[in-house]
């Protein structure tokens, strides 16, 4: 009865985790783009991967540049680079390069 019980609610505790979306990347763990510039290129890339649109907004303020039909932003990465970003159907970064 008590391992019944235990799973039962075992299994609550992690759907409430799946649907509040724990693992969910989130504005508070998006560094600055200041702390972004020095890093190499390819850790930049892997760090953007799945941010909201409206997170980088929340963070970083407006891109330089939209691009059309909003697929995608470009935001300074310092003097000579650009971050560029890609979005998916659900505005999330599923692709980016630095320029």
């Amino acid at each position: 009865m008590k391992t019944r019980l235990c799973s039962i609610i075992l299994s609550i505790v992690i759907l409430i985790l799946i649907l509040c979306g724990c693992g969910k990347k989130s504005g508070t763990t998006l560094p600055p783009l200041s702390a972004l510039a020095p890093l190499p290129d390819s850790t930049i890339i892997e760090i953007v991967q799945n941010y909201d649109h409206d997170t980088l907004l929340v963070n970083w303020g407006q891109p330089v540049r939209i691009m059309e039909g909003n697929t995608g932003a470009v935001w300074k990465l310092d003097d000579t680079r650009d971050l560029l970003l890609f979005y998916n159907e659900y505005q999330k970064v599923f692709a980016a390069q630095i320029k």
